[in-house]
């Protein structure tokens, strides 16, 4: 099942300063000096994280838990992964969900480091929880 997005919104002059400006969901977003590379670049790598939270421009909370985070995630993966029947595939979801230890769940994901994930993934490799 794809949800579609709305049209792809264009990058245009702000006569006022001369900026590149696009607007996403009702906000713009000023990219810098138009029709520099700098801009494009700007332009296309916010159209990719449109795109990618599907018509909608997440911006991470400095405090977001790992909980918080994961039940943003649940509520994507519901819609995103599914079975041939069309129903929720809820295992693939909770394989994904479980790797995380009940005891990070609490912490701020700006704390949940590389070397937090590799000693996670080393507990589950040597079988411990």
């Amino acid at each position: 099942m794809s949800v579609r997005l709305p049209r792809e919104p264009k990058c245009r002059l702000h006569k006022a300063t001369g900026q590149a400006v696009v607007s996403l969901n009702g906000k713009d977003y000023y990219l810098g000096r138009h029709a520099t590379p700098a801009s494009r670049e700007r332009y296309h790598r916010l159209l990719a994280e449109w795109k990618a939270g599907q018509g909608l421009l997440i911006t991470p909370s400095p405090d977001l838990t790992i909980m918080e985070m994961a039940a943003a995630f649940w509520r994507h993966a519901e819609a995103y992964y599914r079975k041939l029947d069309g129903s929720p595939d809820e295992a693939a979801v909770r394989a994904v969900l479980d790797d995380v230890p009940p005891q990070r769940m609490s912490h701020v994901t700006r704390e949940f480091t590389l070397r937090l994930l590799r000693e996670n993934q080393l507990r589950l490799v040597a079988g411990e929880s």
